[in-house]
């Protein structure tokens, strides 16, 4: 029987899209959110999700990011690559965009906006330039807290790389700042020790770890 022909099964494996239902997983919700109800810096709003491929880890973010936006978070929401740096950035600016519509600024030959901004969540011609992932994220997380706003970065299949460096490194200075942030991470149980041991990232060692398993027929 043919693809267009096949009745559709809700159990069926996708490339990682949000399924018809979202069942089962309440209780992983409520943890996640309620920690992002917590002070900045608890372990609560680090939080690490293992769970074997097909367990819904993928579609448990997709859930996460849209409670999270409706509780007044800016999320950014990437799969690990080389390049997630600057997708997380792009992100935030895509997402948090609508929170700047009311501002009305006359823009000139020279940039505008306060310190770091022409508008928006645009950054200057100097800053784009000159500033690199955890300057702009600082930026960020003050611009977007003049609208009461918090970020949230979640990260699908987290591996070691220079990439998930940056960004742990960078997370873990701008709670240290004491930045409104926090940060949902997916990876499969038995890769998350090669993480946990790198030297930079040893931090996440302190996030804390969900299990996901099977769901009850019930």
């Amino acid at each position: 029987m043919d693809g267009l022909t096949t009745q559709h099964n809700l159990f069926q494996p996708t490339f990682g899209n949000r399924p018809d239902l979202f069942i089962g997983r309440d209780g992983e919700v409520e943890q996640f959110m309620a920690g992002l109800n917590e002070p900045i810096g608890s372990r609560n709003r680090c939080m690490f999700f293992l769970g074997q491929r097909g367990m819904g880890k993928t579609a448990l973010l997709l859930e996460l990011s849209d409670r999270a936006a409706k509780a007044g978070y800016v999320v950014a929401r990437v799969t690990a690559h080389e390049g997630m740096p600057t997708s997380i950035i792009e992100q935030i600016q895509l997402n948090g965009y609508e929170y700047f519509n009311d501002e009305k600024r006359h823009l000139t030959g020279v940039n505008a906006g306060v310190l770091g901004f022409s508008f928006g969540l645009t950054f200057s011609d100097v800053t784009e330039k000159q500033f690199g992932f955890r300057a702009k994220m600082s930026l960020l997380c003050d611009r977007l807290a003049e609208k009461g706003k918090g970020v949230l970065i979640l990260i699908d299949e987290v591996r070691t790389s220079a990439a998930m460096r940056e960004v742990a490194a960078s997370y873990q200075e701008l709670v240290g700042d004491r930045k409104n942030i926090a940060i949902g991470m997916a990876r499969l149980p038995h890769a998350v020790s090669e993480l946990l041991n790198d030297s930079v990232l040893t931090f996440l060692n302190r996030a804390v770890k969900v299990k996901i398993g099977t769901i009850s027929p019930f």
